[in-house]
């Protein structure tokens, strides 16, 4: 070996060591910092395809107004929206950077019939594996007629009941509405904002599903929660959530209430 492949060699192996040496002063023992789980997804599930229609847009913009009240840092609300005009979206009621809320589309959908046990898998599966958090709530937005057969499975002569939504002419019976469960997390409550949903029967077929349901056993206003208020509730960490969420939807009615007969306004 001649002298030159010598200090060839020699200089190689010097950089390698420095190189080494300068990595290894360099490398940092601190883990990296694990990414802190959000507190609470809710999801707000709209199958406004029928003559509830006219309601969505304003309880929308009212969940946009409630949500200033909360802290999008840590909790997430996202809305499913399906009306008669227009095809199904899915919204992320969030903050801007300079703490504005702002209403973002995550997704366009064809339309499609949001009844379909399928189709609301779909949403539980988008929703819920993009959210992740603590603690989850679940807000079922249509019309509903408790515990009995949809329409669509009975005969004219019995009662039209047992179902929670409706798409045209299509509903969801409880135990489809249980199976499009088994794609979405076990929830710290489910919210009915519809008609006839508070009854031992639906809470049994969905006993699995949540801790807490919340609903009414009769007919509730037409516009639903106000949900200016009920939005900060559905994310607070009180230790009685479901009675915080109860008090956010009747609250409201109950203030306005005058002892004459009720309206859709109290």
């Amino acid at each position: 070996m001649t002298g030159k492949l010598k200090k060839l060699i020699l200089a190689v192996l010097t950089v390698i060591t420095v190189t080494t040496v300068l990595v290894a002063c360099n490398h940092n023992d601190e883990p990296d910092p694990v990414q802190e789980e959000d507190l609470r997804t809710v999801l707000v599930y709209i199958a406004a395809d029928n003559s509830l229609t006219s309601f969505a847009a304003d309880d929308v913009a009212e969940m946009v107004s409630g949500f200033a009240a909360v802290d999008a840092d840590k909790n997430n609300l996202l809305v499913y929206v399906d009306t008669q005009s227009e095809k199904p979206f899915l919204y992320q009621i969030t903050k801007d950077s300079k703490g504005a809320v702002v209403k973002k589309v995550l997704h366009e959908y064809q339309q499609q019939s949001s009844v379909y046990p399928t189709v609301m898998a779909e949403v539980y599966n988008r929703v819920f594996s993009a959210f992740p958090a603590k603690s989850y709530g679940l807000v079922l937005w249509s019309h509903g007629d408790g515990w009995l057969p949809s329409p669509a499975n009975i005969s004219a002569s019995k009662a039209s009941t047992r179902w929670f939504g409706q798409d045209g002419t299509s509903y969801m019976d409880i135990s489809s509405l249980n199976t499009a469960l088994n794609s979405a997390p076990h929830f710290d409550f489910i919210l009915f904002d519809a008609c006839f949903m508070q009854s031992v029967e639906v809470a049994y077929e969905l006993k699995d599903r949540a801790d807490y349901f919340i609903g009414a056993p009769n007919e509730i206003p037409g516009p639903g929660a106000y949900y200016t208020e009920l939005v900060p509730a559905m994310f607070s960490q009180a230790n009685d959530l479901a009675s915080t969420v109860a008090h956010g939807y009747y609250d409201y009615y109950a203030a306005k209430y005058t002892g004459q007969l009720g309206s859709n306004e109290n």
